[in-house]
């Protein structure tokens, strides 16, 4: 592993790279000034650049000592203060003096203001090394542009600077023992002082990075307050005049992750500021949720990087029976199956934080144009083009990522034999680092109600439209010669169909039973029905099926994104066609699952 620069030696990321250039318009001038650049193609240069020299530093210093880092004692002072091992500090520091910190604030606090797919890029080179290491530099840029979204310029000015130089870290405090994604159960609550600032009661459990200077906290905005109208986000500094303001009360011993603080902090009159709007807070946090859950995405590609080419290295290596078992009928199979995986996540990942980049930057250009522009016209579409896409692929992402990186690892682990198994050997590694992909940030569970929620949403909203589209998909199957194109749609057809039946399934429970399957106007009707008392409806048909409905639309959205990267270069349609090959069948098969999953549940004691 050493020697190698970990972006240079993976032109797949080059690849997706490549919409940068159509970013550059929508930068300041003092984003020019701060970087140097005066067109499109100097910006791109600059962001390749700092990745090659992170890459460089990454691969050859930091990836080597990731089980060091890994076996090291971690521990916390009396005042909460981190005391990382001799490595781990080692690698801090390399990254701080690289210029980690900056690379995502805003220029005016003395940051970089990368784009977010540039973010998103370096932590797939740090989580490919060491995801220990990652997990305790990842949160400085990151914070300041929750706080330059939505904190005063007091806030700003105060904060900002130091998480920019790195002197100072952050953290999101949103996990208390108990409530867990159960966002209205929270019990932490603030306290309105007369001079406008609040004192927070309540403890937080799980947090990544707990230790650091600066704590975003969702909480109640009101003691006693029930509902999630009632959260609000605040920001509070761990000291104050010196002293502690919060304390830092418990280091978590984890599967992995080790040399990440994972903490429970507890708030006893702590002194905090309102970040935003008084009860905004849930809808602060989804927003937030949607960057934390794309870099989750970016953690899976690092790993799975880092276990492919494990695999592969391994399965060249390792002679049996004559030949490498890289060309044993199995082993092949699963090297080819890990790799198509990894460039199917890594291109749904990438357009994903294109578009999060482009949203971000474009925006307040926007609001720059006149009202009624043609530019602002065609922008604002895209802008909600783009918001579009982000809500439906954010849970599809976090949910592959979260089940199929570890089954990868798994995979891997088996290629290695009885070596996977010990700990002389990094395949066990990797394993448990994978383990809680599916955890964080939302479970996968989480992942797939939110998914059929809006699928149910959206079809509710508007039936007359599901039907137009399924009946099109039929139209445009018939006369498609492309043999991607069409294996494509006949997906598309395959995840409607099981929509539909799940429909109407959902129809017969609740409103009418002697509905026809065929008959566009039952289904119609049914749909109408539906919505119209929707409270009082039982809906645990769909919500038994959320993770079968979530799984096919992962299908779909993993498979379009190959079919454009293949049409873009003709080079990578063969992973394009063997993913489409591969997901067919699986479809099929789920969408039999969805047909009788309810009268198997009811069929089957499930105390």
């Amino acid at each position: 592993m050493k020697g190698q620069n970990f972006f240079a030696d993976n032109p797949d990321i080059a690849f997706h790279l490549r919409s940068l250039p159509e970013l550059f318009p929508f930068t300041s001038e003092q984003e020019r000034a701060t970087l140097g650049v005066e067109t499109a193609d100097q910006y791109r240069q600059t962001w390749f650049d700092a990745l090659h020299a992170f890459g460089e530093a990454i691969g050859t210093e930091i990836a080597p000592s990731a089980r060091t880092v890994e076996d090291e004692p971690l521990s916390i002072d009396a005042i909460g203060n981190l005391c990382p091992g001799p490595q781990l500090a080692k690698n801090i520091k390399l990254l701080q003096d690289m210029g980690i910190a900056p690379l995502t604030a805003h220029v005016a606090y003395g940051g970089l203001s990368a784009p977010f797919v540039v973010q998103c890029c370096v932590f797939e080179l740090l989580f490919r090394a060491c995801p220990s290491t990652a997990l305790n530099v990842i949160w400085h840029g990151t914070i300041a542009q929750v706080i330059d979204m939505y904190g005063s310029e007091e806030i700003r000015q105060h904060y900002n600077p130091k998480l920019a130089t790195g002197e100072w870290s952050g953290c999101m405090a949103l996990t208390e023992a108990g409530a867990g994604s159960d966002l209205a159960a929270l019990c932490s609550y603030g306290e309105r002082q007369a001079d406008g600032r609040y004192l927070l009661y309540g403890n937080k459990r799980f947090i990544t990075n707990g230790t650091a200077e600066v704590a975003l906290v969702l909480a109640k905005t009101s003691k006693g307050a029930k509902n999630l109208q009632d959260l609000s986000l605040f920001i509070v500094p761990r000291f104050v005049d010196g002293n502690c303001n919060y304390r830092v009360a418990k280091l978590e011993d984890k599967l992995a992750l080790k040399g990440s603080a994972t903490c429970d902090l507890n708030f006893d009159g702590a002194q905090a500021q309102l970040l935003g709007q008084e009860n905004r807070g849930l809808s602060y946090m989804l927003m937030l949720m949607n960057g934390a859950r794309i870099v989750t995405a970016f953690q899976g590609i690092g790993n799975l990087e880092a276990i492919k080419r494990l695999a592969s290295d391994y399965a060249e290596q390792r002679i049996t029976w004559g030949k490498k078992i890289s060309q044993h009928e199995l082993i092949a199979e699963k090297l080819a199956d890990l790799d198509m995986e990894l460039r199917a996540i890594r291109s749904l990942a990438y357009r994903a934080a294109f578009r999060q980049s482009f949203i971000d930057l474009a925006k307040p250009y926007v609001d720059t144009l006149a009202k009624n522009s043609p530019q602002r016209t065609e922008l604002e579409r895209r802008l909600t083009s783009y918001r579009r896409r982000i809500r439906q692929w954010i849970p599809l992402l976090k949910y592959w990522v979260g089940e199929n990186v570890v089954r990868q690892a798994r995979n891997a682990l088996q290629i290695h034999g009885g070596y996977g198994f010990s700990r002389e050997y990094l395949p066990e590694f990797w394993l448990r680092q994978t383990v809680i992909l599916s955890i964080y940030e939302g479970t996968s569970q989480i992942q797939a109600l939110m998914c059929i929620k809006d699928l149910l949403k959206e079809v509710l909203r508007n039936p007359k439209a599901f039907i137009e589209r399924t009946i099109a998909l039929r139209v445009k199957g018939l006369s498609e010669s492309n043999s991607m194109r069409k294996d494509l749609n006949s997906a598309k057809r395959l995840i409607k169909a099981a929509t539909r039946n799940l429909l109407y399934t959902l129809i017969k429970k609740n409103v009418a039973s002697g509905i026809s399957k065929m008959k566009a106007t039952d289904f119609l009707r049914g749909m109408e029905q539906l919505r119209k008392n929707l409270k009082i409806h039982d809906f645990s048909h769909a919500l038994l099926n959320a993770e079968r409905i979530c799984e096919m639309r992962c299908y779909v959205a993993l498979a379009e994104t190959l079919v454009w990267d293949a049409e873009i270069d003709s080079n990578r349609q063969p992973v394009a066609r063997r993913f489409l090959i591969r997901a067919l069948p699986q479809l099929e098969r789920t969408k039999s699952e969805i047909e009788v999953s309810d009268n198997f549940i009811k069929s089957v004691d499930v105390r």
